[in-house]
């Protein structure tokens, strides 16, 4: 398995509304200010990730144990504020290993702005390089759909729904909907 290597980091990307963002992997003396990013998203963002983003030992270790074997992280950062967070993680089974999945969070000041096709670029072409074939993206329809039209924007398509698979915090049932983007041999065409 090939390990995901950040290649040509940091950069500075400029976004629609002409603001600069520097893009660049999570890095160790992040803690502070992941967990302080994570807090900041408004409570419908942190509802439906698979991690508790608001205990301080969460980002304690993925600052910690940073393992780019299994998994890459890039921030953007804003007046020395992380602003979004792109995460490529790579499955580890043999039957799997030709996939990963990505997360991308950003702030509300900041959606909207063409970050998130940033960070899925960015994260696709490090993909790329490290073998992987195909990217995944679980995103919950009627919450999400900003970032549906984004992968779909990119070329992803719609692989499944699981109807009413998850709950809000009402308790009512929402769908989680995968997405797929191939990436073989014609990604940099």
């Amino acid at each position: 398995m090939v390990a995901f290597a950040a290649r040509d980091f940091p950069k500075t990307v400029g976004l629609r509304d002409g603001a600069t963002v520097t893009v660049r992997p999570l890095a160790s003396t992040d803690t502070v200010k992941l967990w302080d990013f994570f807090s900041a998203l408004p409570e419908p963002d942190r509802y439906f990730m698979k991690d508790d983003v608001l205990d301080p030992a969460t980002t304690a270790r993925w600052t910690s144990k940073i393992d780019h074997d299994r998994a890459l992280a890039l921030v953007a950062v804003s007046d020395d504020a992380i602003v979004a967070d792109g995460v490529l993680l790579k499955q580890a089974d043999p039957a799997r290993r030709h996939l990963a999945e990505v997360r991308v969070n950003i702030t509300p000041g900041f959606q909207g702005k063409g970050l998130g096709t940033v960070l899925i670029r960015e994260l696709a072409e490090i993909a790329w390089e490290a073998d992987v074939e195909v990217l995944g993206f679980e995103l919950v329809e009627g919450v999400q759909d900003a970032a549906i039209e984004a992968v779909r924007g990119l070329g992803a398509f719609h692989v499944g729904t699981l109807q009413g698979y998850l709950r809000d915090p009402n308790g009512e049932p929402r769908s989680l909907v995968l997405y797929q983007i191939p990436l073989g041999s014609w990604f940099k065409f």
